[in-house]
Formats: structure tokens, C-alpha cells, sequence
């Protein structure tokens, strides 16, 4: 996921590619999803539902999320922002140099 470039630049990410990315993964897990589309085209919505395992059982589970970032752009970066770069046994999806 940290290699998804959702920055929001102020008028809604692209987050579709995001989206169906996370929908591959609950879908082969055997779980619901929907994607909703928003007036911008490639913004969406994820959502994914867990339903309840029986009546009163475990309760059921609804994941909604946003997944747009603060735009990371300029030469700040030791890393490039989304490289999801694994360095010295960290993962590193980008850092601002100090």
C-alpha cells in the first residue's frame, strides 16, 4: 500500500488503483467489498463487510478508510515518497531530510 500514490493535490487523489488493490486482497479472503465511485473520476471509496458469523455471535465489521495523502513532492525526500524501499531491515515509504 505504501507504493500507492494517492496524493491529494486539493481536489480529490486517484485512488481507484488503491482501491482495487485492496479489493484483491479481502476478495480472495472471501469478503464483501464495494467500491463507490465520488464526483471526481478515479476517487473512490473503498468499503469492505465482514458479516456476523451467526445471530448472536461475533458482530459483523465494516472497514472504511480514507486513503489520500498530503501531496510529497519537492527534493525534502531521502527516499523517494512511495518507493516502499526495504534499507537496513526498515521499511521506508519515504522520510523528510531534516
Amino acid at each position: 500500500m505504501i507504493r500507492q500514490n494517492t496524493s491529494n493535490p486539493g481536489d480529490g487523489a486517484v485512488t481507484r488503483p488503491h482501491a482495487l488493490l485492496l479489493q484483491g486482497v479481502f476478495e480472495a479472503a472471501g469478503v464483501a467489498t464495494e467500491i463507490v465511485p465520488t464526483p471526481k473520476q478515479d476517487n473512490v471509496h473503498f468499503l469492505a463487510r465482514v458479516p456476523a458469523a451467526r445471530p448472536g455471535g461475533k458482530k459483523p465489521l465494516l472497514l472504511l478508510g480514507h486513503s489520500d495523502v498530503v501531496p510529497a513532492t519537492g527534493d525534502t525526500w531521502t527516499v523517494e515518497p512511495f518507493a516502499g524501499l526495504v534499507k537496513d531491515g526498515m521499511l521506508y515509504g519515504g522520510a523528510p531530510s531534516t
